[in-house]
């Protein structure tokens, strides 16, 4: 299940919750602060509606319809610029994790504006609803590597060196802004399924989006040994992903479905000339040490 919402995809978190929001609540966290919901209303769903959320709403209001335990820990302990982990990304955790379904309506008194606490304020509702337990680590797991085709080889002829100077974007850590139809002078990552424009991106940026992909799941490490900057045009053919669970005993977040992949692997190697090699890499990783059912309010 956990297919339907890796990184952004079908993951609906205003705009409040960037990279201001978390450095506020890393600030409030090493100042010995634990703000709280005021107000918390925790229910087990039991509709047939669900990924309502999580929205982060002006005013100090959380709330989420229809939600899993693991969305909930992949938002409450997001980056620093403001995405949600992957579900890769946690480990550990009981077996209703992706299947025990609950909404949640949540109030802090913050006035109007944005709740620069609001990350704080949902891993404390977690903690004392949930009895959820996490810690990070670091260990050793699945990974992919973006390497060239031919070592020493041409690249693909959709993967060429940029002339943009993107240095103003950079020093000001901006996104890309969305680009208008034909603009090639924005710089960054953009595109809808099935289609990536990079511009002015190196490629360790493009093995990060890489590892975003529901058909990819996985950390993907920039190994291509290319520095500067590159643009290119990457499309394939996005494929729609079952949520059928793992067999028994397999972690569905150490593999990517092999069909769904094959279609990106295809058009790496062929438009970019690069292609994606199985390996081992120590990565960060969120593990979930306890948590329980909650009780209803």
């Amino acid at each position: 299940m956990w297919r339907r919402y890796i990184a952004c995809a079908g993951l609906v978190i205003a705009s409040l919750v960037g990279g201001q929001l978390m450095s506020a609540a890393q600030s409030a966290a090493a100042n010995g602060k634990r703000p709280v919901f005021e107000v918390a209303s925790v229910k087990i769903n039991r509709t047939e509606i669900f990924g309502g959320g999580p929205y982060f709403i002006p005013g100090g209001r959380f709330r989420i319809i229809g939600g899993d335990l693991r969305r909930l820990v992949a938002v409450a302990y997001s980056y620093d610029w403001g995405g949600p982990l992957a579900p890769y990304e946690i480990l550990g955790g009981p077996k209703w994790i992706d299947s025990g379904r609950f909404d949640i309506e949540a109030t802090a008194d913050v006035g109007n504006g944005a709740d620069s606490q609001a990350l704080l304020r949902l891993q404390r509702l977690l903690e004392d609803r949930f009895k959820l337990r996490v810690h990070r680590d670091t260990r050793e797991r699945p990974v992919l590597n973006l390497v060239r085709t031919q070592a020493g080889g041409k690249l693909g002829a959709q993967l060429l060196p940029s002339t943009l100077d993107c240095s103003k974007q950079d020093a000001a850590g901006l996104p890309p802004a969305p680009p208008s139809p034909n603009d090639q002078s924005r710089c960054g990552l953009t595109g809808p399924a099935g289609h990536l424009v990079g511009r002015g991106v190196a490629l360790s940026q493009l093995a990060t989006r890489l590892s975003s992909y529901p058909t990819i799941a996985r950390w993907v490490f920039d190994r291509t040994g290319l520095s500067g900057r590159y643009d290119f045009d990457l499309t394939w053919t996005p494929t729609v992903l079952s949520a059928a669970p793992a067999p028994d005993g397999a972690d569905s977040r150490d593999t990517a479905p092999a069909d769904g992949a094959a279609a990106l692997a295809t058009a790496l190697q062929e438009q970019l000339g690069l292609k994606l090699q199985s390996g081992k890499g120590k990565v960060t990783v969120l593990v979930i040490d306890a948590a329980e059912l909650p009780s209803e309010n």
